[in-house]
């Protein structure tokens, strides 16, 4: 499902029924600023499903890219009744507090920023450009040619390697999916799970491509979810050049080409740290165990949306 009210706002999969996707979904304060008391006749099904039905919001942005007023707006004004915000911190406490709300919205905290571009430029210095490279032109600093040079070249390849080397926001975000399931349909509930971005297709795109993978969904089932994220291209471009400013060719990452998907499962399987995408998951602490109860909650779940 494609709708454009929430740009990128789609099902993960058709074997995932009640986890959605979508860019950052701020713009519809707007709708809900324009209306008095906003009538779910009125609504998109994006909307709806964000206003009304959704049990989980989990926004994986950084703060800088959060406009603080738009989210407290929607987040109290949303017709189906306000969202309970939390900040994500460890697994036990998440799990209490999950246990207590009926709906709610996640921040994730965290120390990997997944799209600071200052994690990218250490990235890049620590992978991707040689040290004696770096000293050789007597700077460390984004104004590094070499280093810049480089991020521009490994394009949106090299941005998902370092999403993926993001352990701690990505093992948080899948746990926080695994326990909502279980404990809404403990309590005989139905749930309906929202995680974006601010395009809905990088860092979403990653969380996705391992949702998709631990229920058994194929390669080609995964690219093919991936190269929907096409339609927020122009949207892409807008974002991203400010962001990269004069030293990267930000042309390079707006894309949603089916090759950079299947080169990011190739680079997860042929890393000897990894191995595989189950590999991957086991390194992030996102064991056997875990993906056990998030295949049992995520394939038999509880009530969702027939979206």
């Amino acid at each position: 499902m494609h709708d454009n009210t929430i740009p990128n706002f789609r099902s993960v999969s058709k074997t995932l029924p009640c986890l959605y996707r979508s860019s950052s979904p701020e713009e519809i304060a707007e709708t809900l600023r324009d209306g008095d008391g906003v009538s779910s006749a009125s609504l998109s099904p994006a909307e709806n499903i964000l206003l009304n039905e959704a049990t989980l919001w989990i926004d994986i942005r950084t703060s800088s890219e959060v406009n603080v007023d738009k989210i407290n707006f929607i987040t109290q004004k949303a017709p189906g009744g306000p969202f309970e915000k939390m900040m994500f911190q460890d697994p036990r406490g998440l799990e209490a507090s999950l246990h207590s709300a009926r709906k709610q919205r996640i921040y994730m905290s965290s120390k990997d920023p997944a799209f600071s571009m200052d994690y990218v430029f250490e990235y890049a210095v620590k992978h991707w450009v040689s040290a004696d490279a770096i000293v050789a032109t007597g700077m460390i600093s984004k104004e590094n040619s070499l280093v810049m040079e480089a991020i521009s070249q490994r394009g949106l390849g090299g941005l998902f390697e370092v999403i993926l080397d993001c352990h701690s926001l990505i093992v948080g975000i899948l746990q926080a999916i695994t326990l909502h399931l279980e404990q809404r349909k403990a309590v005989g509930m139905g749930a309906n799970i929202i995680f974006h971005c601010t395009l809905g297709k990088d860092r979403t795109g990653i969380v996705s491509m391992l949702c998709q993978s631990m229920v058994g969904d194929s390669d080609e089932q995964i690219v093919k979810e991936f190269v929907k994220s096409h339609c927020v291209e122009e949207l892409a471009a807008v974002k991203l050049r400010p962001l990269f400013g004069k030293w990267v060719e930000s042309s390079n990452f707006t894309k949603a080409d089916a090759e950079t998907m299947k080169e990011t499962l190739a680079y997860i399987r042929t890393n000897p740290k990894y191995g595989s995408v189950d590999g991957y998951l086991d390194y992030i602490r996102f064991d056997a165990s875990w993906r056990r109860r998030f295949v049992e909650a995520a394939l038999d779940p509880p009530t969702a949306l027939n979206v």
